[in-house]
């Protein structure tokens, strides 16, 4: 089926060069699209910062306890008090604005954790609109993110829980997987003969990854970590794609199952060998011993990353069936493609 071009409003975080959502809009724009910038997270900071020194700091303050109150109640009473504080409400104003100067086809919203509920409402008045959700339940919990999926016309989520969650309120709730760019994330050309070694984990330090880590190097394994709180930065873009290339074995471990990371797609994208900690939804998208490898205790990680660093074919075997499916099925043109025909299948346009 041919899609027909719509005019779409992202709501998202599209001004920062490593976002998804930069990637997301890319893509639509490559088949065809109209899309129409809402860089929300940048908007709010510009209008804070016109603020005075001590409006800012008061806000500082509020911030947990209204955000306490955003996730635990869904009177706006209660709720808006979030919304009203270090920009957000002039922004949620710009945004209403921008809802109402033009027609749209569909409204993505995704990451808009202070667009205030009511403008969703508002803008599923006006328009289709999709919620693209890419966290795990917990989040959805903390940010009371079933509000944002109840008030719009689709919900989607990267994790099979999440989707329950959001279905109690919005039975068009979808599971929905994030993507990898393929122009930044591909493997090493065939005639390259870069010799891969050492395992690598890239990720916000937590304290269950800390205990596997140091479980690891204590038992010898030549390991480096990067994101917030290692010694090595957070890396993005090109220069991560070099990482995972050059590296024999990457690792997956989940901030809460059975969710998992965009580092699955982007890693076996770049041809690399993974090892995932074990996550039903995973073992959906991959076929596990063949595609990708996972484990569910750190004696069996410990275990397979020695049998890994042994067996050099092997591993090369299953990180190229892990990177064809990903570049068949997971990138985000693929993601994309099938948001737009569930809303062009669904509705008139």
């Amino acid at each position: 089926m041919k899609t027909k071009r719509m005019k779409i409003l992202f709501v998202g975080v599209i001004d920062v060069p490593s976002s998804s959502n930069t990637s997301m809009a890319k893509e639509l724009r490559n088949l065809g699209h109209h899309v129409i910038d809402f860089n929300y997270r940048t908007i709010s900071r510009d209008f804070s910062q016109n603020e005075k020194r001590i409006t800012q700091n008061v806000e500082q303050l509020l911030q947990k306890p209204y955000s306490l109150l955003r996730r635990f109640s869904t009177r706006s009473s209660l709720y808006n008090p979030y919304f009203s504080i270090q920009g957000r409400k002039a922004m949620n104003d710009s945004l209403e604005r921008v809802l109402n100067s033009e027609k749209y086809d569909l409204v993505l919203f995704s990451k808009t954790d202070t667009v205030n509920f009511q403008t969703i409402s508002k803008a599923t008045n006006v328009a289709t609109t999709w919620y693209y959700f890419m966290d795990p339940l917990f989040v959805a919990k903390n940010i009371n993110a079933k509000e944002y999926a109840n008030r719009c016309t689709w919900a989607s989520s990267i994790s099979s829980d999440v989707v329950n969650h959001f279905s109690k309120t919005n039975t068009n709730s979808i599971l929905l997987g994030q993507g990898v760019d393929n122009q930044i994330f591909y493997p090493i050309p065939k005639n390259n003969t870069l010799e891969k070694d050492g395992v690598l984990f890239v990720g916000t330090k937590t304290k269950k990854r800390t205990q596997l880590v140091n479980f690891l190097i204590k038992n010898k394994i030549p390991i480096k970590c990067y994101g917030k709180g290692w010694n090595n930065k957070p890396i993005y873009g090109e220069a991560l794609a070099n990482l995972y290339r050059k590296s024999a074995i990457v690792l997956n471990f989940s901030q809460g199952l059975p969710s998992y990371s965009i580092r699955v797609y982007q890693a076996t994208g770049c041809g690399a060998f993974l090892i995932s900690e074990d996550s039903t939804d995973l073992a959906k998208a991959f076929e596990i011993g063949k595609e990708i490898e996972t484990f569910n205790t750190k004696f069996e990680l410990l275990g397979k990353i020695k049998h890994y660093l042994n067996n050099t074919l092997e591993r090369n075997t299953i990180a190229h069936a892990g990177c064809n499916r990903t570049h068949t099925q997971y990138t985000w043109k693929h993601r994309m493609t099938s948001l737009i025909e569930m809303v062009q299948n669904n509705n008139s346009i």
